[in-house]
């Protein structure tokens, strides 16, 4: 199979080596064995919402420089600079031209800033995949909130699509939403979660310093409009937001120690 990895980032040195490695370390076996073949296209580019925060287009930690000398050294495929602000389905979308002239079998998302799998449950959902007659998976993530010690089960989202079905994959119509050729959105069609014993991914989605963090709420506020975390100055600490809960009448999450 050819699998094309659609790679998006910002600001996002601190775990990037993290998130790569398993990719690159598969990618490099199957020059060894001749197995699936592995693509990376990844885009650097920022948010509108994000611009509209204050923020430069140009990440300041090195975040650029860091996937240039991937690229440099064969270990990402394809990478680019976006030099304006870019919403989310657009950045993800900048990453598709390469990767769809590769004709790959699969499309699999993953996020720069904080998506960490390992190796053998790249090829444990890749296994489920091939064997699967879905056309694409949501992935279950091991959801950090504090520190590296603590999460949530709550979340899952979309990432994996077949390109060999409905005529292939057209683009991102919104954000991680799917429009094929055959004119069918992603949400029409047939699809399944991954078991969490096959894959429960490591999610650093809220873990991080206060400025990355405030980043993130301000961000989801323009965004969505709430946002269910807040910072909490008395503490100096991230806090679950208790308004967005009272007002959405959802319960709490549960909180889990590794």
């Amino acid at each position: 199979m050819k699998i094309g990895i659609s790679a998006i980032g910002y600001e996002c040195a601190e775990h990037l080596d993290s998130v790569l490695k398993p990719w690159i370390e598969c990618k490099n076996k199957y020059k060894e064995d001749g197995g699936d073949e592995f693509y990376i296209s990844a885009s650097h580019g920022l948010f509108p919402e994000t611009y509209e925060l204050g923020f430069p287009i140009h990440s300041t930690d090195g975040t650029i420089e860091r996937l240039k000398q991937y690229e440099s050294i064969g270990e990402i495929d394809y990478f680019q600079v976006l030099e304006s602000p870019t919403f989310e389905k657009d950045i993800r979308n900048s990453t598709l031209p390469f990767l769809l002239c590769q004709d790959i079998d699969i499309l699999w998302l993953l996020d720069l800033q904080d998506e960490i799998y390992t190796t053998t449950q790249i090829y444990n959902i890749l296994n489920y995949v091939e064997n699967s007659p879905q056309d694409w998976f949501k992935i279950n993530f091991k959801n950090y909130i504090f520190d590296q010690g603590t999460y949530i089960d709550d979340f899952v989202a979309p990432r994996i699509w077949k390109n060999y079905t409905n005529q292939g994959i057209n683009k991102f119509y919104y954000d991680n939403e799917i429009l094929f050729n055959n004119g069918k959105h992603a949400k029409e069609l047939p699809h399944t979660m991954i078991p969490r014993d096959i894959g429960f991914i490591k999610h650093l989605s809220w873990v991080g310093s206060k400025e990355y963090l405030t980043r993130k709420i301000n961000f989801q506020k323009i965004h969505y409009g709430t946002c269910s975390y807040r910072w909490d100055d008395n503490i100096n600490a991230l806090s679950f937001n208790e308004e967005y809960y009272f007002k959405t009448n959802k319960k709490m999450p549960i909180i889990y120690k590794d």
